[in-house]
């Protein structure tokens, strides 16, 4: 919500705020394997600790302006950053490995990247505002251009993703549905 993050209760049918004040408009969440919430308040990303009830922040100061995340079958968990690059977290060393997801492409514009989407083989589809989609394989951390431009050569911006099945995936964007 614009005010935090909220847990429903089913017993009572009521919500309870989770997160302090500091906490505004939330625009991404995932639970991770271990069991802690993640979400993106204001580029800011943030893990809840459910157990513990403690919420840790990554500060843009010292992390990176967050604007998707996700977590795959690993358990891994996946954010994206406003500057083009996609960065795993490594609870080990509480730290960040980035993988820049423009780095062979032609350049653009913008490298801002929107949706993140875990696919069941466990690589992730990257949505851009500029150059569509593009593949991570997280087993190689080598990426591909995979939807680049529409029909008439303008350019993509991606919005969300929906996998169906193994071998099917739709894909939102600003000017349809591929």
């Amino acid at each position: 919500t614009d005010k935090g993050l909220y847990r429903y209760d089913e017993t009572t049918e009521s919500f309870t705020l989770l997160t302090t004040p500091v906490v505004q408009q939330v625009t991404d969440i995932t639970m991770d394997a271990a069991g802690n919430l993640w979400f993106i308040s204001n580029f800011i990303l943030f893990k809840y600790q459910v157990a513990t009830k403690k919420l840790v922040e990554f500060s843009l100061e010292k992390y990176f302006e967050a604007t998707s995340l996700c977590t795959t079958n690993d358990g891994s968990v996946w954010v994206s950053a406003a500057n083009g690059f996609l960065k795993k977290y490594d609870a080990a060393t509480n730290s960040f490995t980035s993988f820049d997801m423009f780095s062979h492409s032609a350049k653009s514009v913008s490298n801002w990247i929107e949706p993140i989407y875990a696919t069941s083989d466990g690589n992730i589809l990257v949505g851009t505002s500029n150059q569509g989609v593009k593949q991570f394989y997280t087993a190689t951390s080598a990426y591909k251009d995979i939807l680049t431009y529409n029909a008439d050569k303008t350019e993509i911006f991606a919005r969300a993703f929906v996998q169906t099945n193994n071998e099917e995936c739709w894909i939102a964007t600003e000017t349809g549905i591929y």
